[in-house]
C-alpha cells in the first residue's frame, strides 16, 4: 500500500503543477483580451480570446480538483500503511499463549 500511496500522492501533484500551468495560460489570454479591448480588437477575435480564457480557466479548476482528491487518497493511504505497520509490529511483539482455567481461558502475552 506504500507504492499506491507515494504513486497517488506525486500523480495528484502533478496533476496539480497542470493546473497551475494551465491558471497561468488563462490569466495570459484574459491579458490579450484586456489588452485587445483597449486597442479596439474585432469582436469575434475578441470573443475567440475570451473563450480560450474560460475553458483554460475550466480546465486549471478540473485540474486542481482531481490533483488534491487525489493527493488526499494518497496521503491517507500513507497514514493508513504506516499504522498497519505499527498494529502489526506491536501484535508480533511477543507470543500469545492461550490455556485452560477452571473458570474460562486464560491469555499470556
Amino acid at each position: 500500500m506504500k507504492l499506491a500511496g507515494w504513486a497517488t500522492l506525486g500523480a495528484g501533484a502533478a496533476v496539480m503543477v497542470v493546473g497551475g500551468i494551465l491558471g497561468g495560460m488563462a490569466s495570459q489570454k484574459t491579458g490579450e483580451y484586456e489588452d485587445g479591448y483597449a486597442r479596439h480588437m474585432a469582436y469575434a477575435e475578441a470573443q475567440e480570446l475570451l473563450d480560450q480564457a474560460e475553458g483554460l480557466e475550466t480546465g486549471m479548476f478540473v485540474c486542481l480538483g482531481v490533483g488534491a482528491a487525489a493527493a488526499v487518497t494518497g496521503a491517507v493511504l500513507l497514514i493508513l500503511d504506516s499504522r498497519s505497520e505499527a498494529l502489526v509490529a506491536t501484535a508480533q511483539a511477543g507470543p500469545l499463549t492461550i490455556r485452560p482455567s477452571l473458570t474460562g481461558l486464560i491469555l499470556d502475552f
